[in-house]
């Protein structure tokens, strides 16, 4: 729905709900989406969502754009306990950025920042293949920012 749209709406709506002040409500909703997410903060802080744009399989969240993968680990955890806690704490001793676990449905997903040199690293300890646009609006419902 485009802005005009939405304001036509809220504009209908705000005469319906209380006529005496529609013309008023109709044109603060005359107003941009961004002023009013802006004007809510004031109230609300940061409780309101970040603002996020998806680009094909990139996600950018405050500017930051990051990348989804779906892993699947190297070295089974159930089988050899001591190989695994070593590869662990080796790969965290050898990541220099920002990396995200989640498991979602079952699956594990790494979140990487796109410049983010940490591919190289976790290529080496997990299997990867970077999901699909469509994933990518099913993960920006189910992940806490």
């Amino acid at each position: 729905m485009d802005r005009l749209t939405l304001a036509w709406v809220i504009g209908l709506l705000a005469a319906v709900a209380y006529s005496p002040m529609a013309p008023l409500l109709w044109l603060l909703s005359l107003l941009t989406v961004d002023w009013f997410r802006d004007y809510a903060r004031l109230f609300y802080g940061h409780k309101l969502a970040p603002r996020v744009r998806v680009i094909g399989n990139i996600i950018e969240v405050r500017g930051v754009r990051y990348a989804f993968y779906e892993a699947q680990p190297l070295v089974d955890i159930s089988t050899s306990h001591e190989k695994a806690l070593t590869a662990f704490s080796s790969m965290l001793s050898r990541l220099t950025g920002e990396v995200g676990f989640y498991r979602l449905k079952g699956r594990l997903h790494l979140r990487l920042p796109v410049d983010s040199s940490d591919v190289l690293v976790l290529r080496q300890f997990f299997i990867m293949r970077q999901v699909n646009p469509s994933q990518v609006i099913g993960l920006l419902v189910e992940l806490p920012w």
